[in-house]
């Protein structure tokens, strides 16, 4: 099936046009002059009605999925991956190389609500992300994103990666029992969730 990612100007895949059964060929909503009902729709209503949820939108990039059309007509979910984990370059579709998250000297698995990283209460916590080395240029930064309840003082954090590794960052731990999360945002890395619950059995 053929889907039409939106990207911003840094290659980052901001969300997708689906079409029932998948685009028809030939068209494409990054032609002005369309006469395409579906694609001029797409125009319009991402350029005029949404520009506060799409600010620095730049354009679409096809992205053909595996998936037979009429198998899920209108409902491939495969498509909402390639959402998380790919970036635009050029007219391609690339996936995110993955990170490591590395709390206090230790590389952490993906936590989860459930499966948060336990510190005691107002500790500090330091947090460096590592990628595999020429996977990420030097320079590209990452920024965490205080998500869900506010209970990480810390609101946005930025990690800059040098030699496939950022910055290492100081945190606090949250309140017995309080769960903060921070969400990694990057063009060009696979998106990471960090959930600390400050804990002292």
């Amino acid at each position: 099936m053929k889907h039409w990612l939106i990207y911003d100007n840094d290659g980052l895949i901001l969300g997708a046009e689906r079409h029932p059964d998948g685009w028809p060929a030939g068209v494409d909503p990054n032609d002005a002059g369309t006469s395409n009902a579906a694609a001029m729709n797409s125009r319009t209503r991402l350029d005029a009605s949404e520009p506060q949820h799409l600010p620095t939108m730049a354009g679409w990039v096809l992205y053909e999925c595996p998936c037979v059309s009429d198998s899920n007509p209108g409902n491939c979910l495969c498509v909402e991956a390639r959402i998380a984990d790919s970036y635009r370059a050029g007219d391609n579709v690339l996936t995110k190389p993955t990170i490591d998250l590395v709390v206090d000297g230790v590389v952490t698995p993906p936590t989860t609500l459930s499966t948060p990283v336990d510190k005691v209460p107002g500790a500090a916590v330091t947090l460096k992300l590592v990628v595999d080395t020429g996977a990420v240029d030097d320079g590209h930064q990452v920024v965490l994103r205080r998500a869900g309840t506010p209970h990480l003082s810390q609101a946005d954090v930025i990690l800059t990666f040098t030699g496939g590794e950022t910055n290492q960052v100081n945190l606090v731990a949250p309140g017995q029992g309080m769960i903060g999360c921070l969400r990694g945002i990057s063009s060009r890395v696979a998106s990471k969730h960090l959930h600390i619950r400050g804990w002292a059995s």
